[in-house]
């Protein structure tokens, strides 16, 4: 009997594929084949194993999936009524942002909550002061942010010299 023995073995990245290159013919050579190709239908199973799982997790999640289509249509097809109460309330004066609360808040219905009201005025009356607050960078001058063009127009002569800025 030969004393020297070369096994080689190698895998590939998935574990998948065993290579084995025997020098000698012994019975040890055959234990260490055996043991080579137990280890290889192990990884076999194990990779069978995990491609049933992930197979039964995509079935159980595909009806998921549809039902959360089914929500969706529901929800574009509530607009149509929510556009109208939305208009609605643009038509009764409330601005942008409280009519955004208002339909977060349940609707036109919601405004028989008195908390509610109180909220859309206190909403209302923030965004009117923000919009009345007078910006650098508007182009109008200060003669035109304070008085409207009819105002203006309206105006005698000695009023308007008042207005105008003086010249240095």
């Amino acid at each position: 009997m030969d004393n020297n023995k070369e096994v080689k073995t190698s895998t590939t990245t998935d574990d998948t594929e065993l290579e084995i290159e025997v020098v000698s013919d012994t019975e040890e050579d055959v234990e260490i084949l055996k043991a080579a190709i137990a280890k290889k239908d192990e990884t076999i199973r194990q990779v069978l194993a995990r491609a049933k799982a992930a197979e039964a997790k995509a079935k159980e999640t595909k009806p998921v999936q549809e039902s959360t289509k089914v929500e969706t249509k529901e929800i574009k097809n509530n607009e149509g009524a929510n556009f109208d109460d939305m208009l609605e309330l643009r038509l009764q004066g409330h601005t942008k942002e409280a009519v955004d609360f208002i339909m977060k808040n349940g609707g036109i219905k919601s405004l028989d909550n008195p908390y509610v009201k109180k909220a859309v005025e206190a909403i209302s009356e923030q965004s009117k002061a923000e919009s009345s607050i007078k910006t650098v960078d508007s182009n109008k001058s200060e003669i035109e942010q304070k008085y409207t063009t009819e105002q203006i127009n309206n105006m005698s002569a000695e009023e308007l010299y008042k207005i105008l800025p003086k010249r240095s």
